[in-house]
């Protein structure tokens, strides 16, 4: 009896000495699988197949050895026991997912680079060659649509049963892998789409909305230089230029809304086009634009597309300094404080600041069709921007609109689905000025619970806390070294001069509720409303210069799954994706 005990005790410590080690090694493995999936990304971006294909083997090599050390009898058999189990399955499934992502998505992305050689799509006399286009399209296919299966398989890995130290790697790969399955939807769609969106069946024209973070809209900023692209078979033209104050001083359009819409956004949506995107929802705001801009010039365009400074900046670090069109130089390092701030001090005259802004919009516009970066620069600050909703894009086609959802260029909020929630912080301008670009913006999920069972064993809501941290940083004489352009007339009925007034748009869960908004600890009374199915409400805080403002959201979530998405407004300095977490028990 005493020898049998021991025996079995032996075993137990041995089976448990192997765990160990097993595990160590899988542990190690995997934490060299994950910078390498991100150092593949940026070598394909850039070009280098050599390089990729050495990373990509010692990928392989790296998840092969992790899989191996977590699929073994005794971690199967281990991965049933009630403590350990939970710990041990999650480690085992990340492996998984992680083995597949090496085995299926990668090859296939490797294989698209080395059809889709990107400096080939350099513009020669103003046209992009859109054949790579086309042959690099069945790679990317099969490689999106292996990595939605990767990142559906690691989303749902449960992380409330399992430790601390297991949950954070778990919920870092679960967060990188659907920020790469966005990434390859958006490519996926591009490789399908540019070509036609391009001209390759005949001219296609659109209108681009330069938004200003100075003077905040949901979706970005205030579009108030307006221009026409034309493409034609690979042609880019910039065709025509005007400005949101042109087209309402035509008359001034008149957009019918939603009910929904007029009631949460007021009827200045369907009046003013500088005002088409108080909804944080693009393609209505795009749908808006484009029928303004008809009743305007008599043109209806293909599309619409919206991008802003700091996505300008991106693209100015891969072209280089551009003339601004006044004898000026913008650059990286500059364009975003100029065409937020210093355009206004150096041009007090509205006319002569639209003049700058058509500028410095071709400009750049010229300086990216005559090729001057090279695509493995300029792609990838595409991408950046498109990834923080800083370039969004819609068409005027169903079927093309059919092939963007889901893509991060659609700028509307997701439906929730699977394990993942989306809610929505989202900021307009109610100051009638540029005093934005003093507005210091901090959006944070400060508590944020699953979905438990209540005492009767039924399911009941997950609960989010939102802190929005909103803070004037204006001169405390701004009143008297601002002009008027940026900081309004300050006229009886408006927010006095140096005054920053900001709308809050707080959009919850779908079929969720918003249950609570407090200011400064305070509870404060605000109005629902509907935002395609999901409670939306507003709330409005006016800040002196130096003044600060906290206001917290509590919101109840139906759904089942543990992941939350925060959405909100790309101002200066933060991007409109804010983050993926999962919440806690």
């Amino acid at each position: 009896m005493v020898l049998a005990i021991a025996g079995t005790a032996v075993l137990l410590l041995a089976a448990v000495a192997w765990l160990g080690v097993r595990g160590l090694q899988a542990r190690s493995a995997l934490t060299a699988a994950v910078p390498q999936v991100e150092r593949l990304q940026e070598q394909l971006l850039a070009g280098d197949e050599e390089s990729a294909l050495s990373t990509l083997n010692g990928l392989q090599t790296s998840t092969d050895l992790a899989r191996n050390r977590t699929s073994d009898p005794i971690w199967t058999a281990a991965s049933r026991l009630p403590w350990a189990g939970p710990n041990l399955s999650a480690i085992a499934a990340v492996a998984a997912g992680l083995d597949e992502l090496g085995d299926t998505v990668l090859p296939s992305l490797v294989a698209s680079a080395d059809a889709l050689d990107v400096r080939a799509m350099a513009p020669v006399d103003g046209r992009i060659d859109l054949e790579p286009l086309a042959a690099a399209a069945p790679f990317v296919a099969r490689a999106a649509a292996s990595m939605s299966r990767v990142d559906a398989t690691v989303g749902a890995i449960r992380t409330d049963n399992v430790l601390d130290a297991v949950a954070r790697p778990v919920t870092d790969v679960q967060a990188r892998m659907h920020e790469l399955n966005a990434t390859l939807a958006t490519a996926q769609t591009a490789t399908l789409l540019l070509p036609s969106m391009l001209g390759a069946d005949g001219p296609r024209s659109y209108l681009l909305l330069l938004q200003s973070n100075a003077e905040l809209r949901a979706t970005g900023g205030m579009p108030g230089a307006l221009s026409v692209i034309t493409a034609d078979n690979g042609r880019l033209e910039l065709t025509e230029q005007s400005t949101a104050a042109a087209v309402h001083a035509s008359g001034g359009p008149d957009v019918t809304l939603t009910p929904e819409d007029e009631a949460l956004y007021t009827d200045r949506m369907g009046t003013y086009i500088a005002d088409v995107n108080f909804t944080p929802d693009f393609p209505t705001a795009a749908g808006l634009a484009r029928e303004m801009w008809r009743q305007y010039s008599g043109k209806s365009v293909d599309g619409v597309l919206a991008t802003d400074p700091v996505a300008l900046s991106y693209l100015l670090a891969a072209t280089g300094p551009v003339a601004d069109g006044s004898g000026g130089e913008l650059a990286a390092d500059n364009a975003v404080d100029m065409l937020l701030s210093g355009a206004y001090a150096r041009f007090p005259d509205t006319s002569d600041q639209n003049a700058y802004f058509a500028g410095v919009a071709a400009s750049v516009f010229r300086s990216l069709v005559d090729g001057r970066a090279s695509p493995t620069a300029t792609l990838p600050a595409m991408a950046r921007a498109a990834a923080e909703h800083r370039l969004l894009v819609w068409s005027a086609r169903a079927d093309e609109r059919a092939a963007l959802d889901g893509t991060v260029l659609t700028g509307d909020l997701p439906a929730d689905a699977g394990d993942t929630s989306t809610i929505g912080v989202f900021f307009n301008d109610g100051t009638g000025s540029k005093m934005d670009y003093y507005l210091d913006t901090r959006v944070a999920v400060i508590a944020s619970t699953c979905d438990r069972l209540g005492p009767g064993g039924e399911s009941t809501a997950a609960a989010h806390t939102v802190r929005v941290t909103l803070a004037n940083n204006a001169p405390l004489d701004a009143d008297e070294t601002l002009g008027p352009s940026v900081t309004g007339s300050g006229a009886p009925g408006g927010a006095p001069r140096g005054d920053i007034e900001t709308s809050i748009v707080l959009i919850g869960p779908v079929a969720g509720t918003i249950d609570a908004v407090e200011r400064d600890g305070n509870q404060v009374g605000t109005a629902g409303y509907d935002q395609d199915g999901r409670p939306a409400t507003t709330y409005s805080v006016q800040l002196r210069p130096g003044e600060d403002a906290v206001v917290d959201v509590t919101m109840s979530d139906p759904s089942v799954g543990d992941i939350l998405d925060v959405w909100s407004t790309p101002t200066k300095d933060q991007s409109g994706y804010l983050s993926q977490q999962s919440c806690s028990q």
